[in-house]
């Protein structure tokens, strides 16, 4: 079978894989994107509080998963190469949505002990979105689940950091949250 290189860490993968095996980077593409014009007349959406909510709800499952992933299969190697190698379990289920306007791209592990969640916001447009305030909603959510879920233990006794990156579908940055041991313990 055909394998393809990863750009990043040189990891060797399935010619169909989208993302790295070893390192969560996103693979080289081999065929081209075909794109839809996007039709004038479509109805623009605004960010509900329920939707930021499933947001939340997304990524409390996502690290839940990533953690209980941790707990289950891997043993005590040391804290990064653990976390490469749960992005690299965990990157083989997406990418998925986890509500109705966000979806899971990725997971990486960066050297220092941190953990990087990369997702896109689908089916709104950039200029209906007020990104600071998402920022202020989700974060406060995401921290107190840092500190209190019980699927997060790992990252809370082995000071792990988490970063949450949002991208629109177009791949244009929206915003950054950045979870450090500081802050939940």
């Amino acid at each position: 079978m055909e394998k393809i290189q990863c750009d990043k860490c040189g990891g060797d993968n399935f010619f169909t894989s989208k993302y790295c095996s070893s390192c969560g980077y996103e693979l080289p593409k081999k065929v081209e994107k075909i794109t839809v014009p996007v039709s004038p007349t479509k109805s623009k959406r605004k960010l509900t509080t329920a939707q930021m909510i499933g947001m939340v709800v997304g990524i409390v499952l996502a690290a839940s998963a990533s953690t209980l992933t941790q707990k289950l299969f891997f043993k005590k190697p040391s804290i990064d190469k653990a976390l490469m190698e749960m992005a690299s379990e965990f990157n083989k289920n997406l990418p998925v949505m986890v509500d109705s306007i966000t979806r899971c791209d990725n997971v990486a592990a960066i050297f220092g002990k941190t953990v990087l969640y990369n997702y896109t916001v689908i089916g709104l447009e950039t200029v209906m979105l007020d990104t600071l305030v998402m920022k202020q909603v989700l974060e406060p959510q995401i921290l107190n689940t840092a500190k209190t879920n019980p699927d997060m233990k790992y990252f809370r006794e082995n000071d792990v950091t988490m970063k949450y990156c949002y991208k629109d579908e177009s791949g244009n940055y929206l915003f950054s949250i950045v979870i450090t041991p500081t802050q939940y313990k």
